[in-house]
């Protein structure tokens, strides 16, 4: 994902004020490149991100709804 869609979908979801305390973590870490971005948009969809949060705490939230939403996707058949 790029810097301007990562943007565009904070616009979407009115996510500015509470990404700012990690936004430059987040753009120095080159996480966002391998971000997808449905899946960032249903993420931020689905989680209301406290401006406490910290980058860590960010990005286990993602990790963890970014397991979840590929299982729930593609379930597998057992």
């Amino acid at each position: 994902m790029t810097e301007q869609q990562f943007l565009d979908l904070l616009d979407d979801h009115d996510a500015h004020r509470n990404i700012q305390p990690y936004y430059e973590q987040l753009m120095s870490s080159q996480v966002l490149r391998s971000m997808d971005v449905e899946l960032v948009d249903a993420f931020l969809s689905h989680f209301e991100l406290s401006e406490d949060m910290t980058f860590e705490e960010f990005m286990s939230l993602y990790k963890i709804f970014e397991a979840v939403y590929e299982k729930d996707k593609f379930p597998i058949i057992y």
